[in-house]
């Protein structure tokens, strides 16, 4: 069974979503916990790089992000959304 970590945005409770069972299980986090949702964190560094900048369409903004991507390591990734184990 596959588990799917997700926040709590109307969009993940719709009437109209179809979970497969015994295939997929979803952890709603709790409210107001950004700090706990590991693209959260991702998505400020990818701010950084956007902020201030002007984009002409879509599309312009698609390929601006894309470059980010490109240009992240693996170890960036796994520091920006990995949580240490330890307590």
């Amino acid at each position: 069974m596959n588990v799917l970590l997700i926040d709590n945005a109307g969009i993940h409770k719709a009437e109209r979503s179809v979970i497969p069972e015994n295939i997929i299980c979803l952890i709603f986090l709790p409210d107001y916990s950004t700090g706990l949702n590991p693209v959260e964190r991702f998505w400020q560094y990818i701010k950084r790089y956007t902020k201030g900048e002007i984009f002409s369409d879509l599309r312009e903004v698609k390929d601006y992000v894309a470059d980010i991507l490109k240009k992240c390591s693996e170890e960036t990734i796994a520091s920006l959304t990995g949580f240490s184990l330890d307590t």
